[in-house]
């Protein structure tokens, strides 16, 4: 049977330490949440959306009428509220909150810790997203396919995280 040397105890607990291939760091949820954010305004701007309900129609003939005519009333002037907005959107076949693109481009990754990253908009755009909700509309959230794909990331920087970690030299005695 081989002697029990510090350099061996020492090969020992790093070949134990398997945390530290699961371990995730704020930097790397950031950059994770950066991709979710990613998947979410390429939806929106395809006209999916997030929640239970992926593809919506308009219910209001009224807004469809004045999207599709850039926000404007009959008469060309921009209706109150929108005269300095720039339309980003006139798309009225399917929901895609992004008329002026500025809730959803202002959808980032807020704060992030070991556990996990949170996702928001701007504050001055937490009402559009309320009302959206009544509808079923969702955007701080993710569809299956966007869940896959994150999921992907996720495996992706462990797998990355269990290759750098059996790189090391890994002596496990029995007996």
């Amino acid at each position: 049977m081989a002697k029990l040397t510090a350099n061996r105890i020492g090969d020992i607990r790093k070949a134990v330490n398997f945390t530290r291939i699961l371990k995730m760091t704020p930097q790397k949820w950031m950059k994770i949440g950066r991709k979710a954010v990613s998947y979410i305004r390429e939806d929106a701007r395809r006209g999916h959306l997030q929640g239970d309900i992926e593809v919506d129609r308009y219910r209001s003939r009224q807004y469809i009428n004045y999207k599709s005519k850039g926000m404007r009333r009959k008469d060309g002037k921009r209706l109150k509220g929108q005269y300095a907005q720039k339309i980003t959107s006139t798309r009225t076949d399917k929901v895609d909150l992004t008329l002026t693109g500025d809730m959803i481009n202002s959808l980032r990754p807020v704060k992030s810790s070991q556990l996990g990253v949170e996702i928001a908009v701007g504050s001055e755009h937490i009402g559009k997203v309320v009302g959206n909700r009544r509808y079923g509309r969702e955007i701080l959230s993710l569809h299956k396919g966007n869940q896959r794909k994150v999921k992907l990331d996720i495996l992706n920087v462990i797998d990355k995280n269990l290759r750098s970690w059996a790189k090391d030299r890994i002596v496990i005695n029995i007996g």
